[in-house]
């Protein structure tokens, strides 16, 4: 009897051994995939991958074939079950060595666009600099041209300023004479009628341009200040009569109320 439980367990012990090393050989498979990046390499270890899951599938039914209880054979399907989910979460679509061949895809695509990214910058500083050469060529240029330019125009200038001071001296002495003199005689008519003298006599009312204007509006002030004067005047002597009459009507009032 003990002859037959250990030929009945030996195998089951053997396959659960065969079980455990393909167990680790799967795991060193999994840490040498995620560390590699070349894509030859990587086409291997997913072989490898694949060689490990069906060993595991095939000790598992074998181990299956060799349980009898019950409690037995559903510890060898949970067994199965967690092989698939780990030959899911390895090799499957979404698992992990597709999302590791995605990110060096990714990688790879990120390294492409990085040296596309550096020739477009070297590109663009080498613009840069051409177009540096070319604004210091204009800058050089245009201050030979300004030189020149200024030189000519320093003569003219000076030309210039001799003939406006001349001009000037000459158009000053006559703005003196038909101007400034005219002017002071009616600053100092306006003054004194300002001040109250209304018998002044406005200068320069013989002329026709805008001298004459000026003391024509300055006759008009006077004249105006003259009516205003006596209007006052006027105003005053009513006042004057209005208050004797009052006071004169105020003593016929009381001296009848005496009597």
């Amino acid at each position: 009897m003990i002859s037959e439980s250990l030929t009945g367990t030996f195998p089951l012990v053997q396959g659960v051994y065969k079980l455990m090393r393909e167990t680790i050989k799967l795991q060193e498979t999994a840490k040498s995939y995620v560390s590699t990046a070349e894509p030859n390499v990587l086409k291997v270890v997913e072989g490898r991958a694949k060689t490990s899951f069906g060993a595991i599938a095939n000790i598992t039914r074998r181990i299956a074939g060799r349980m009898r209880s019950t409690d037995g054979k559903a510890q060898v399907a949970s067994l199965a079950a967690i092989s698939n989910r780990m030959d899911q979460g390895l090799t499957g679509q979404a698992g992990v060595f597709a999302a590791h061949r995605e990110n060096l895809a990714a990688r790879s695509e990120l390294e492409k666009l990085q040296v596309e990214s550096n020739a477009i910058e070297a590109s663009h500083l080498a613009g840069l600099e051409s177009a540096r050469q070319a604004v210091e060529k204009l800058n050089d240029e245009a201050k030979a041209t300004a030189t020149q330019v200024i030189a000519r125009a320093l003569t003219t200038i000076g030309v210039v300023v001799v003939v406006g001071l001349t001009v000037g001296i000459a158009f000053s002495l006559v703005f003196s004479a038909r101007i400034i003199g005219p002017v002071r005689r009616l600053t100092s008519a306006m003054s004194r009628l300002a001040e109250g003298a209304l018998d002044v006599q406005v200068p320069e009312r013989d002329r026709v341009d805008e001298i004459g204007n000026m003391a024509d509006a300055l006759q008009v002030f006077k004249e105006n200040a003259i009516r205003v004067h006596t209007l006052e005047a006027e105003q005053k002597e009513m006042e004057a009569r209005a208050a004797a009459e009052r006071s004169a009507e105020m003593q016929r009032v009381a001296d009848a109320f005496e009597a």
